[in-house]
């Protein structure tokens, strides 16, 4: 089964797209990866009671950043995860890079 490509994957696929214009592909790349998953699983006749996908277990350690709300690979793509205070934070690469940029002009 395919799986789908991280945005760090993406933005060196495309280095000049946004990151909005990658998300928005990778999420029509998403539905299309879905149709054709479920075409193969239905050609080998993988049911509904096999093993869990791999879609299920990616999906567990993809991270939703706390300001962009897009969802990030903290592993393949960076990033971190953490709390302030008692609040679970999480930020993608992209976030976390305007945030130090932010506090470096504050300096």
């Amino acid at each position: 089964m395919k799986k789908k490509k991280t945005i760090h994957k993406l933005a060196k696929q495309f280095p000049g797209k946004t990151y909005r214009e990658l998300e928005k592909y990778r999420e029509t790349q998403e539905i299309l990866l879905k149709q054709e998953n479920e075409e193969l699983e239905e050609k080998i006749g993988i049911g509904h009671n096999g093993p869990p996908e791999e879609d299920d277990e990616e999906k567990n350690k993809l991270e939703i950043c706390s300001v962009c709300r897009t969802d990030f690979d903290l592993d393949a793509e960076g990033g971190t995860k953490g709390e302030f205070g008692i609040i679970p934070v999480a930020f993608c690469p992209t976030c976390l890079s305007s945030t130090f940029d932010m506090v470096e002009k504050l300096k």
